[in-house]
């Protein structure tokens, strides 16, 4: 997996990611405030970082979390040691595990089953924006 990515401005960062299984590149626009996001933009949400808070999804276009998670892929980073969330269990969120600070290294593992998940959710869910 290589990546390339430059910062447009404090909340929105491109990056564009080949996967060496599929050996092609998809650019993506990560964002942090989704009240930038215009009427034809919300079609484009491919994926969805849950830290595990209902506030979290305040103002959405999409009212209830089930459908945040229906037209996007869910996942939430947990630190190894730290209880995950309640709520994240009846959330549709796949779950990653960060080493923390003694195995930053080992994190890089995560990372890379966090997009090898999207890409393959993309294929099916969304494979006109591959």
């Amino acid at each position: 997996m290589n990546c390339l990515h430059t910062a447009t401005s404090t909340t929105t960062l491109q990056l564009t990611l080949t996967l060496h299984r599929t050996i092609r590149s998809t650019q993506y626009e990560i964002i942090d405030n989704p009240a930038r996001l215009g009427t034809g933009d919300w079609n484009r949400i491919v994926a969805v970082v849950a830290q595990g808070a209902d506030w979290q999804f305040k103002n959405w276009k999409w009212s209830t979390t089930a459908e945040i998670f229906e037209k996007s892929m869910g996942y939430y980073f947990n630190v190894q040691g730290e209880d995950v969330p309640a709520i994240m269990k009846t959330w549709n969120v796949r779950c990653g595990k960060l080493v923390g600070d003694k195995g930053r290294d080992r994190d890089k593992a995560t990372f890379a089953t966090f997009w090898t998940g999207l890409d393959q959710w993309m294929s099916i869910h969304k494979p006109e924006l591959l």
